[in-house]
């Protein structure tokens, strides 16, 4: 009976441990799931600042393609 007790007590302790350390596990992924998400923000962010400076370029572009075919026409008789 108490082998029977000491075995009890020893999985209980094992089985704390193992909760302990699946707490530890979880407060780590918790943590790199936020940093990631905060990463994913900032990527965004950064995504959308690209998107527009892309589409203002190609604007600037468009207008120089326009004044050169307005130049050209009135260079060549």
């Amino acid at each position: 009976m108490k082998d029977s007790l000491l075995e009890t007590e020893e999985k209980y302790r094992r089985a704390m441990v193992t909760n302990a350390q699946l707490h530890n596990d979880k407060t780590a992924l918790m943590f790199q799931v936020e940093t990631l998400r905060e990463e994913l923000g900032d990527l965004e962010e950064l995504l959308w600042e690209s998107r527009r400076c892309c589409d203002l370029s190609n604007k600037e572009l468009e207008l120089e393609r326009q004044a050169h075919k307005a130049l050209q026409a009135v260079a060549v008789p």
